[in-house]
């Protein structure tokens, strides 16, 4: 029983993640990493989508990848605060691998790279409600 109900909790958040529909800009690059940047780092490069446990979206492009940081496209879909939108941003390479920004409304935002090299986990900190969002993310082909 146990292991049916967390199959059933990975089906839903499978498929609602293929299904994630954000803004994003109509010009997007990837440029691949260099050979001197570690694989669990270079493994960032390109789409990411799934959708934070609150119910909204989530698109990351990872277009640039350097030893200290990345710069990428974070996109969200429409939610409770309002429409979705994108912006780019320059956010610093982390341990874990990972990478990590704070907007300009002082919400944090971590993206780790998990052991498969195929999926992220994220963490959304709101600093008003001083509570974290987690969300999976998978990788996915950009159009």
């Amino acid at each position: 029983m146990k292991h049916t109900r967390y199959l059933i909790i990975f089906l839903i958040w499978y498929l609602s993640a293929s299904c994630v529909s954000t803004p994003l800009p109509n010009k997007i690059t990837i440029t691949p990493p260099s050979s001197d940047i570690p694989k669990e780092l270079a493994a960032f490069s390109g789409g990411w989508k799934g959708i934070f446990f609150g119910g909204f979206e989530v698109t990351l492009i990872v277009q640039t990848i350097k030893k200290e940081n990345v710069h990428l496209i974070y996109s969200w879909g429409e939610n409770m605060a309002g429409p979705g939108g994108y912006y780019r941003v320059l956010a610093n390479v982390i341990s874990g691998p990972g990478v990590e920004w704070v907007n300009k409304d002082n919400y944090r935002f971590t993206f780790v790279m998990n052991d498969d090299l195929e999926s992220l986990t994220g963490i959304l900190y709101n600093p008003k409600e001083k509570r974290n969002y987690e969300a999976k993310l998978k990788r996915y082909k950009l159009r």
